[in-house]
């Protein structure tokens, strides 16, 4: 380890044993599609004081829809709809929802 250390960068262990704290897990807790007026709404995990984005795809591949870009938390659960299917007659939505 020694000579390792003594032949690389001189960078401290501390360095490579740092790591940044893992992103907070986003998971939608409900999922409402309305069939009558083809609206959803979405409720996830979130935290207090952030903002979040909302995207659709019908691929997964690629979230090209913004459905909302600034929803606000609204504590430790977050709600937003109902708001009209992004993708309509599609014959699969998918939703993402990302802090900003």
């Amino acid at each position: 380890v020694a000579k390792i250390y003594n032949e690389g960068t001189g960078k401290s262990i501390a360095s490579f044993l740092t790591t940044a704290p893992p992103a907070a897990s986003i998971n939608f807790s409900n999922v409402v599609y309305d069939k009558a007026t083809d609206r959803f709404t979405l409720t996830w995990s979130s935290v207090a004081g952030k903002t979040y984005t909302v995207n659709a795809s019908t691929t997964l591949g690629s979230w090209p829809t913004v459905v909302n870009a600034n929803v606000a938390s609204g504590g430790t659960s977050t709600t937003v709809g109902p708001f009209a299917n992004p993708n309509p007659g599609a014959p699969k939505v998918f939703f993402r929802a990302k802090e900003n």
